[in-house]
């Protein structure tokens, strides 16, 4: 009995010599097992994956659009791509009035008037 005391005082004190350190760790610890059960949870999911069978190729056709595909232009070069597409190809491009801001009804209407 004097030694199971002993032993139990020295644990006690051996733990509240961590500090912060042992803080660490369990939080760690408890982020581990967060991402474990996340793990386990997708493995689940796709267990009978394997059942499923998938084609090795899957032929692809090319097929042509009923309508014009708006071209929008990004990026440093924007503006001068944007310039050389309406002073070369005014006949199929057409540009937004207010540049500054992209809105769904400016590439409506470019659609509307049937160009790109």
């Amino acid at each position: 009995l004097f030694s199971a005391e002993k032993l139990a005082k020295a644990t006690r004190n051996d733990t509240s010599t961590f500090g912060r350190s042992t803080f660490f760790r369990r939080k760690l610890k408890e982020r581990r097992t967060k991402s474990l059960t996340k793990n386990v949870i997708d493995d689940v999911t796709f267990e009978n994956a394997c059942d499923m069978t998938f084609p090795a190729y899957e032929r692809v056709t090319l097929r042509h659009p009923q309508f014009q595909r708006p071209l929008v232009l990004f990026g440093p070069l924007a503006d001068i791509a944007r310039q050389r597409l309406l002073a070369n190809f005014a006949v199929r491009f057409a540009g937004v009035i207010d540049e500054s801001i992209v809105r769904l009804s400016a590439i409506d209407a470019v659609i509307a008037a049937n160009k790109v």
